[in-house]
């Protein structure tokens, strides 16, 4: 019995090592991440994106205590994310970039030179997920304004 329990043991941790079910394949790379024609991107924390000209940012970390969708909450809460940009020759300071609930929500933006950088959108939003399914990956998307 210990004989068969071994390698089945070890083909289920095997299969586990694939790619994850729902994720987008780019958030599985390490390569940088380039805006699309219409400027938007989508970073998980610790990726970055290539904003042109040897600009990067940097998804450093993101919170989110944005009220659960199945939820009745007293205050709407909020997701913010801290982003580096970065040049082989420049040196810039962290910024943190909110993104509020309702019509009156705030919108940040970050700077990386030339570049203005905003937050669209967090995902998954608290409380969309099924119950005892495996969490989705945290990941923001932003847009590149011109």
């Amino acid at each position: 019995m210990r004989r068969l329990l071994v390698p089945a043991v070890f083909a289920m941790l095997l299969a586990a090592c694939g790619p994850r079910p729902g994720v987008r394949p780019e958030a599985e790379t390490t390569a940088d991440v380039r805006p699309g024609a219409d400027g938007g991107f989508w970073l998980a924390e610790g990726r970055s994106a290539d904003l042109g000209g040897s600009f990067r940012l940097t998804l450093v970390t993101l919170a989110d205590s944005r009220c659960p969708a199945n939820a009745t909450c007293v205050w709407a809460g909020e997701a913010a994310v801290v982003v580096g940009p970065s040049h082989p020759n420049m040196r810039f300071a962290p910024d943190t970039l909110r993104l509020g609930s309702g019509p009156n929500a705030r919108v940040d933006t970050a700077r990386a030179g030339p570049h203005r950088v905003v937050l669209r959108e967090v995902q998954p939003y608290p409380g969309t997920e099924a119950e005892g399914a495996p969490r989705a990956p945290r990941r923001a998307r932003f847009e590149r304004l011109r």
